[in-house]
């Protein structure tokens, strides 16, 4: 019985931080994270626009507002990396405890709580840790990175489009 109650307690910690966490599963949460990418092409392309444009125009260029938005972005940026990679850290965990359990159920214990070990490590291998915003996808650096590329693409075609008027 000493054995069994960590791995219970091992069960419902994974499943209680990976699926149920109200800051994983929050709408207005994750809404941010889906929309980073147009709200956040859109902020660089405004001021870029606008710093070319006071300088076209002769007019007194605000270095504190170009600055500011910038910062303002990187900072939403680094938010984004820092859940990404918190959300993938989880599942890399979750999916790990599977392989610990197997390695501790080679030892010489009763059948007792080898057949328990053995179904809870069934259990563990055959759920899907992975942290997903509404099923839709899964939360990882890989995303991450897709969405930077999607984003420079995006101000990549805004700026030429600017360039050739």
């Amino acid at each position: 019985m000493v054995v069994l109650r960590p791995i219970r307690w091992l069960s419902s910690d994974v499943r209680t931080r990976t699926h149920r966490h109200p800051s994983v599963r929050s709408f207005r949460s994750w809404c941010g994270y889906v929309m980073f990418g147009i709200g956040r092409s859109g902020e660089v392309y405004y001021t870029y626009t606008a710093f070319i444009c006071d300088l076209q125009w002769g007019n007194p260029i605000n270095y504190v507002s170009y600055m500011s938005t910038l910062t303002y972005t990187f900072c939403l940026a680094c938010q984004l990396f820092f859940r990404a990679s918190i959300c993938e850290e989880l599942t890399r965990r979750a999916e790990q405890t599977g392989t610990l359990m197997t390695e501790i159920s080679q030892f010489e214990i009763g059948d007792d709580i080898e057949l328990r070990i053995q179904n809870f490590i069934f259990g563990v291998l055959h759920n899907n840790f992975k942290i997903e915003i509404f099923g839709l996808f899964a939360i990882n650096m890989q995303h991450v990175l897709q969405l930077v590329a999607t984003m420079t693409g995006y101000l990549i075609i805004l700026i030429q489009v600017e360039l050739t008027k």
